[in-house]
């Protein structure tokens, strides 16, 4: 639906586990701000260091329609019935 909110998040209490950074750029990440910024880079256009900076650390990424169509979340607009 073209007026569609989207929402992307990792630990949104930051009382889960961490693991280290096999990035190198921190010393422990939370290890759901990793998995779920692998799981949309490898499902999306965008990379793990975009989605990790955008929902690391309790923030909740919004975003509307045109993002997530170009950022391959959804392929297509469909208008309502």
């Amino acid at each position: 639906m073209p007026g569609a909110v989207f929402a992307a998040h990792g630990e949104c209490n930051l009382a889960g586990k961490k693991i280290p950074d096999e990035r190198g750029l921190l010393d422990e990440v939370y290890q759901e701000d990793d998995y779920t910024a692998s799981w949309l880079a490898r499902f999306t256009k965008r990379s793990y260091e975009d989605w990790w900076a955008d929902i690391a650390n309790g923030n909740i990424l919004e975003f509307g329609v045109a993002e997530a169509l170009e950022w391959g979340v959804i392929d297509e607009v469909l208008e309502g019935v």
